[in-house]
């Protein structure tokens, strides 16, 4: 059974990336990956080319919840690209969730190309940066409790997007495309990193007295 189709529950998944765009459609998600739309085809997972198992493709799979489209992929994690991240977020937001196939899971929030929440799951002490949706705050709250970072990943996302992403959704059918190379597509990306926070910096007292 392929990969794709035992991995409708994605907390028990070893290796996955998932990105979430406000206002933009499945194919221009596809695009912004560098995969070409208009090849694209809408199949259930159990379709043949829904999934590959080859060393030098990955298969990008997308689909709409409510105002957001989600896009799915289980082998280069292209999502987390800052490039890509960037494109999903301008004029907009984006959520990517990730988890490697080394256990680093991941949690990215960004909006208008500025990466506002960046964080490892269940691990607090790894926040970086801060949004009034306090996402890692929410994630942290459920790990807390037990439960697997990616399930409480889900959970507040699902919450925030307002939408529940079942089985029945991954299943789809979801717009799909085999990518080619995905690899060097991402290093070829020149694109600008994404914007980060400005940290304050505390003000110094000069050294000694003044006369």
């Amino acid at each position: 059974m392929s990969k794709i189709f035992t991995s409708h529950e994605l907390d028990k998944s070893n290796n996955f990336c998932m990105t979430l765009s406000l206002g933009k459609s499945p194919e221009e998600v596809i695009n912004i990956y560098g995969a070409d739309a208009g090849e694209a085809r809408w199949l259930t997972a159990d379709a043949p080319g829904a999934y590959v198992t080859n060393a030098t493709t990955t298969v990008l799979r997308a689909g709409s919840l409510g105002d957001w489209t989600f896009c799915l992929e289980f082998e280069y994690l292209l999502g987390s690209n800052e490039g890509i991240m960037r494109e999903l977020s301008t004029n907009a937001e984006a959520i990517v969730i990730f988890r490697t196939a080394k256990a680093l899971t991941g949690f990215h929030y960004v909006a208008n190309c500025e990466l506002l929440e960046s964080f490892e799951p269940g691990y607090p002490p790894s926040v970086s940066g801060r949004s009034s949706h306090e996402f890692s705050s929410k994630v942290h709250a459920l790990t807390s409790t037990g439960l697997d970072p990616v399930a409480a990943c889900l959970e507040v996302v699902t919450g925030h997007v307002g939408c529940d992403l079942t089985k029945e959704t991954l299943r789809g059918p979801l717009l799909s495309v085999i990518m080619d190379k995905p690899d060097l597509v991402a290093f070829a990306r020149r694109d600008p990193l994404l914007l980060r926070p400005a940290v304050p910096q505390k003000s110094r007292r000069r050294l000694g007295r003044r006369l």
